[in-house]
């Protein structure tokens, strides 16, 4: 069964499987006369879901679609496994984002008592079922994070029913997050899948305007303007990467790609995934980031899908030879024929054979390489980058630094770029 599992997930990752699910549940809804809905899922104390209310009703008015709101607010533990860290690097993350499309963010972040997201969630829940639920979840919103109080004019009976209800709703669709849109059977996250889904909506016809999509600040122009010849400054760019994480796929040949237009020293940190960690990845979290990696990669011209999940053997053999193929001068090289491998070749990290050819593609001697399988020191080093990933104040892979300059996710590569064309006064930026 492991040897099938890579064909498995490249038949689930093709183009022709995604462009079906899309006409099925568009002749779903012709065949039962329901009217195209976008559902969207928002919680009040989450930063991305302020930043989509901001958005919402510029999207109304572009795409002939009803919005329909979901309050949700609970976030469960499995799915969240460092809230106290989630917090504040998703502030962080979002203020990237609210002044990359000039959206409002407050300049003191509002504090949250179990009472005023209690009182807010009751109002948002009576404003979802307002006609105009869009503008007036929008407008709550802004109260809410530049912290004015709840109204405390509660008028709906049960709401812990009803959000329960919206809650249950978004399960069944087989998610977990805020910030969340569900059209027809696919699912975006905040801002940064905006793009999708208005690629789908113009494929579909539902533009009520001449439009073109207006949420791809964050990859569009990604190293396509002029840089200097040699780097200003001679700063390393620290990749904080897991081997298992298909996001620290794209964003690890992303960084590759900004290193090299800027000329900057990379270096690559690899940690232990988190289930090697002991904490817990669901399978409504683990399958969509297989799906939603499929979509990026395909739209960032990167090759994905047929996976050989290195999970638990895969991954310390890929991490015995690291420091081995890093004193080579090679540890970049190896990491990508690794990652290339598991990710998008179906090879097996694990296996002799596959292996040295991952080891061996990489200009490495796989006889020399062979003694080093069973050792125990990159246990070590791994520890020391996981623990210099938290001293940064990051907690997710992949992630991002480059002097006091830090990002979570690959997504942010592109603002980061921006950042160094700021601090170095190239023009654009």
């Amino acid at each position: 069964m492991k040897a099938l599992m890579p064909y498995l997930a490249a038949g689930l990752a093709s183009p022709w499987l995604s462009q079906s699910r899309e006409q099925w549940a568009d002749l779903k809804q012709h065949l039962l006369r329901q009217p195209a809905t976008v559902e969207v899922y928002l919680a009040i104390d989450d930063p991305y879901s302020y930043l989509l209310a901001q958005v919402l009703p510029r999207l109304q008015a572009r795409f002939a679609v009803k919005w329909r709101i979901y309050t949700v607010l609970n976030r469960e533990a499995e799915h969240y496994p460092a809230p106290a860290q989630w917090y504040p690097n998703a502030c962080h993350d979002a203020e990237h984002l609210a002044r990359l499309y000039q959206l409002s963010w407050p300049q003191d972040l509002p504090s949250w008592s179990t009472a005023r997201r209690a009182g807010y969630t009751r109002d948002l829940l009576l404003a979802e079922q307002q006609a105009d639920s869009v503008a007036h979840v929008a407008e709550l919103f802004r109260r809410a994070w530049q912290g004015a109080a709840a109204t405390r004019v509660w008028q709906l009976a049960d709401w812990q029913a009803s959000l329960a209800a919206n809650e249950a709703r978004r399960k069944r669709h087989k998610h977990y997050a805020s910030a969340m849109l569900y059209y027809a059977g696919q699912w975006y996250w905040g801002l940064d899948r905006l793009d999708h889904l208005e690629h789908r909506l113009l494929r579909e016809g539902r533009a009520l305007c001449q439009t073109a999509p207006q949420f791809e600040r964050t990859w569009r122009d990604f190293c396509t303007l002029p840089a200097p010849e040699q780097a200003p400054e001679d700063t390393e760019l620290e990749v904080f990467f897991s081997i298992r994480s298909p996001y620290s796929h794209l964003g690890l040949l992303r960084a590759v790609q900004l290193a090299e237009h800027y000329h900057l020293p990379l270096k690559v940190r690899p940690v232990l995934p988190m289930l090697m960690r002991g904490l817990p990845v669901p399978a409504s979290k683990k399958w969509y980031i297989f799906h939603d990696t499929k979509r990026e990669a395909r739209k960032l011209g990167i090759a994905y899908g047929k996976v050989a999940d290195p999970l638990g053997a895969g991954v310390e053999a890929c991490y015995q030879l690291y420091a081995w193929a890093e004193g080579q001068g090679k540890g970049l090289a190896y990491l990508l024929s690794v990652s290339h491998g598991v990710n998008s070749q179906g090879l097996h990290a694990d296996q002799p054979r596959d292996l040295k050819k991952m080891v061996e593609r990489a200009g490495l001697n796989w006889t020399e390489a062979q003694p080093l399988l069973g050792n125990n020191d990159w246990r070590s080093w791994a520890q020391d980058n996981l623990t210099a990933l938290n001293d940064a104040g990051l907690w997710g892979v992949p992630s991002f630094r480059y002097g006091d300059l830090r990002f979570w996710g690959q997504d942010r590569l592109g603002i980061l770029e921006q950042a160094l064309r700021k601090r170095w006064r190239l023009k654009p930026y």
